[in-house]
């Protein structure tokens, strides 16, 4: 029997590798059994909720962008309608005093030509007594030669003042006509630049539409039915006006006789100083009505900016994470998407009184202001307030503050 060589260690593991079983098993495992791409699964999951995170986080920039600039709009046109309807305050402020001029005028006319009228019947009837007495009264028989100056100046006043009547009163109702246009057109122009805000650089197009509640406003002011216009404004100037014309009057026509000049204008004065300028000065005149008061519902404004945000696009990559499902957080969710596409904003016109001037006194100097207020419905949900749908806002209030 034949030895076989020796074999090494090396060529006897070699020949144990490559030796195959007799019963071959499957090169695959079972399928429920397959443990491979289990990573990759979750890793889809992952990159979806990245993929939302992402945009969720940009959107919520957005969300701030755009919330800053529709507040800006708001606050901005909010308060460049007050200062509208300051400034028509002030102008109707400018009006009085330009009616409160002309009223003086015409009613210092008319006081001075009174006045010289009962000199010239003063010194009439001095000079009729010396005659009838055969001049036993040389003085009043002096008195004589002054009659002819006094006829002449109060005949000249007298022209004068119809003169300046037909020229004044048509000024007078025009300056009213345009009060009346002023206070209901101040308002309109705050709307129409509350709408011209929302339309505009820098706030367009995220701001789409923009109003000023409320809608067809009137500026707190009225026709005066009283004579305190009349007694504290026009009377004074009125008697400056008289004082003067009729001496001018009576130094271009007439010839001396100053002592029946002072009796004259004395006795207009005592008759007709309080007539005379109440009957050129008729209701025109405007004020703030007795039942208004400062910082009161009244003087608010209120405006409301409705846009898009620009960062819309951002909501269906936040949608991947949920795998474009379609569910909602439900009616709550969904008003408060519309509600943040709102701006409020709330300010108000006043009148700056460092010297606590009566309440009449508001439309007689150029003192009214605006400013921005805190955004409230009213005092108590809905209050005063003229919005529609104000008892909606009012719940919104009680939840939001800005």
């Amino acid at each position: 029997m034949l030895l076989q060589p020796a074999r090494s260690v090396s060529e006897s593991f070699a020949s144990t590798k490559t030796r195959r079983p007799l019963t071959s098993t499957p090169r695959f495992p079972a399928l429920t059994l397959d443990q491979r791409g289990a990573i990759m699964v979750i890793g889809v999951f992952m990159s979806a909720m990245l993929v939302g995170i992402l945009y969720y986080v940009w959107g919520l920039g957005g969300a701030l962008l755009f919330r800053e600039r529709m507040q800006d709009a708001a606050d901005a046109s909010a308060f460049s309608a007050a200062v509208v309807h300051a400034r028509g305050m002030n102008i109707l402020v400018l009006l009085n005093l330009i009616m409160c001029a002309l009223a003086a005028i015409e009613a210092g006319l008319h006081t001075a030509r009174d006045g010289l009228t009962y000199a010239f019947y003063e010194v009439t009837a001095t000079c009729v007594a010396g005659i009838v007495s055969w001049c036993s009264c040389s003085w009043c028989c002096e008195q004589c030669q002054y009659v002819p100056g006094y006829r002449s100046s109060s005949s000249f006043a007298e022209d004068v003042h119809n003169l300046a009547k037909r020229a004044i009163d048509p000024m007078m109702t025009f300056m009213h006509g345009v009060a009346v246009a002023v206070r209901h057109g101040a308002p309109a122009a705050a709307q129409l630049l509350v709408i011209d805000y929302s339309r505009r650089d820098p706030y367009h197009p995220t701001t789409q539409m923009g109003l000023m509640f409320p809608l067809l406003p009137e500026l707190q002011a009225e026709d005066d039915p009283t004579n305190q216009p009349c007694d504290d404004r026009v009377y004074w100037p009125a008697m400056a006006v008289a004082g003067a014309s009729s001496a001018a009057f009576h130094a271009m026509r007439g010839n001396g006789g100053w002592l029946w000049y002072a009796a004259g204008m004395g006795t207009a004065w005592l008759l007709d100083h309080r007539s005379n300028s109440r009957e050129y000065c008729p209701d025109y005149f405007q004020r703030v009505p007795p039942d208004s008061h400062l910082g009161e519902e009244p003087f608010q404004i209120r405006t409301a900016m409705y846009g898009e945000s620009p960062f819309g696009w951002t909501r269906g990559g936040v949608a991947i994470a949920a795998w474009n499902t379609d569910e909602t957080g439900g009616g709550l969710y969904e008003g408060l998407d519309y509600a943040t596409r709102i701006g409020f904003a709330q300010a108000e016109y006043y009148y700056d009184n460092p010297n606590d001037d009566p309440h009449e006194d508001y439309l007689w100097h150029q003192r009214w202001r605006a400013r921005l207020r805190r955004f409230r419905v009213g005092g108590s949900g809905t209050g005063d307030c003229t919005i529609p749908g104000c008892s909606v806002l009012g719940e919104l209030q009680n939840a939001v503050v800005h």
